[in-house]
């Protein structure tokens, strides 16, 4: 039952972390967007 459980934080630390990621990726390209509109 133990493994279970560090199997199942694994994942989500692993979902967490993809998230984050598109995240940021999601707000770098919002951010050139932007800088691309105010130098127009």
């Amino acid at each position: 039952m133990q493994d279970f459980s560090i199997l199942l934080l694994n994942i989500y630390d692993y979902q967490y972390n993809l998230i984050e990621a598109a995240l940021k990726k999601f707000e770098m390209i919002n951010k050139q967007k932007c800088c691309l509109c105010i130098s127009k």
